[in-house]
């Protein structure tokens, strides 16, 4: 064989072989990037759904508060003012804070927001260990019984409602206490947690939602939320209406916007309020969008809108293989000078038969890289949405129980 001849053939197995690497290559990063952007969008559809509620956004916005005032406790005290992100987000609201040693005694108090008396968080913070637990007042001590009587009395006039007796008992920490009447509706929120040495810090805020609208959280929740590529807003049935975020206007045309409306109101008269309806994908223009499951028994429906990656792929360089390119056509470049010309260190029958043996085994494995990449993501994907879905069905349930436990205990307590 001429050495022409051999270089044309090491040519053309060079081609090849880059062929068939970038065929892999695009096989392994199409899957990879339409799959991964598809599943990000129905994550953020999901959290949609049970994430802007009100109670869930004010355990969020209060533990970011509890961690800042963990590191900066003494900045408040002294500048006696809110951070700026609760004047955002929470509707009409008090805020005081409150720091004690560690026997439990009161050292330092400071109103934020609004005004609070003192006296109402002294009592509340001696009476706050002796009721941890307890759900009853039998068996309480009698300079207790005196102290908690004044303090229900407090709490009446700082919350503005008529309540029922022993409000103290059924107080918990970290979270929301709802008070309601017939015009009036009032939240309240307490923390405690130990502080950064010896004591702890109290944290007290009332919350007035009489005003509130239902659609506030959910406008709330698009304006900070924000992921780029990702644009989310709900269908509102009652108003025939979108409620979107700035995003969702600026990259999600009027045409397609009107497409999504019509897609709602068919989905809501082909599934009802079923439970088990799933969410689906319509094709937009340049994008996708995920029309999710109606949230409870709301007339809102969540909506996710993405970014088609381009070419439906992500481009990928393919400087990281040139070493092991270069190196293969070395060897068959010295395999050829060594079979055909006789040239270079002599090639024994034994190394050439375990060469070939274990080149042909490796060679199925190699070429199914990309199969077996997305086997195992779709695996772990499922099982960790899997995960997350019974963790969140659990919490909802332990959370619902004790709702229900405590609307009975207030029941019993009212009747008594």
């Amino acid at each position: 064989m001429k050495l022409s001849t051999c270089l044309l053939w090491v040519a053309i197995f060079a081609l090849i072989f880059s062929a068939i690497l970038r065929l892999e290559t695009e096989l392994s990063d199409s899957g990879k990037s339409l799959e991964e952007v598809a599943r990000q969008a129905y994550k953020i559809n999901e959290e949609m759904r049970y994430k802007a509620n009100f109670d869930f956004q004010l355990q969020s916005w209060f533990g970011k508060f509890r961690e800042i005032l963990n590191q900066k406790h003494d900045l408040f005290f002294v500048q006696k003012e809110e951070p700026e992100f609760l004047k955002k987000n929470l509707p009409a609201h008090t805020l005081a804070v409150a720091e004690t040693d560690k026997e439990g005694k009161l050292l330092r108090f400071a109103n934020l927001s609004g005004e609070m008396e003192p006296e109402l968080v002294s009592l509340f913070i001696e009476l706050a260990d002796e009721f941890k637990v307890k759900f009853s007042d039998y068996n309480i001590k009698k300079d207790s019984a005196g102290k908690l009587a004044r303090c229900d009395e407090l709490l009446q006039q700082f919350l503005g409602i008529p309540t029922a007796k022993m409000n103290m008992i059924i107080l918990r920490s970290s979270r929301a206490s709802i008070f309601t009447s017939e015009r009036r509706s009032t939240w309240f929120y307490w923390d405690r947690f130990q502080k950064t040495g010896e004591g702890e810090l109290f944290f007290f805020s009332k919350l007035n939602l009489s005003d509130y609208s239902n659609l506030f959280s959910f406008r709330s929740f698009l304006k900070t939320n924000v992921k780029p590529g990702y644009y989310s807003c709900y269908y509102d049935y009652k108003n025939n209406l979108l409620i979107s975020s700035r995003g969702f206007k600026e990259k999600v045309s009027r045409e397609d916007a009107v497409l999504i409306g019509r897609e709602c109101r068919k989905k809501q008269q082909l599934e009802g309020n079923a439970l088990f309806a799933s969410s689906t994908r319509l094709p937009l223009k340049n994008q996708m969008a995920i029309i999710g499951r109606l949230i409870g028994r709301s007339e809102l429906r969540p909506v996710t809108v993405f970014d088609l990656p381009q070419n439906g792929r992500k481009s990928r360089s393919l400087i990281p293989e040139l070493p092991a390119f270069a190196l293969m056509c070395l060897v068959i470049v010295f395999l050829v000078n060594a079979a055909v010309f006789s040239r270079g260190p002599s090639l024994k029958v034994g190394i050439v038969l375990i060469v070939s043996i274990i080149f042909a085994i490796l060679m199925p494995f190699m070429m199914g890289r990309s199969v077996f990449k997305l086997i195992l993501r779709e695996a772990y994907e499922k099982e960790r949405l899997k995960i997350e879905r019974d963790v969140h069905q659990a919490l909802t349930g332990v959370d619902s129980s004790f709702r229900m436990a405590q609307l009975n205990l207030m029941q019993r307590i009212g009747q008594s």
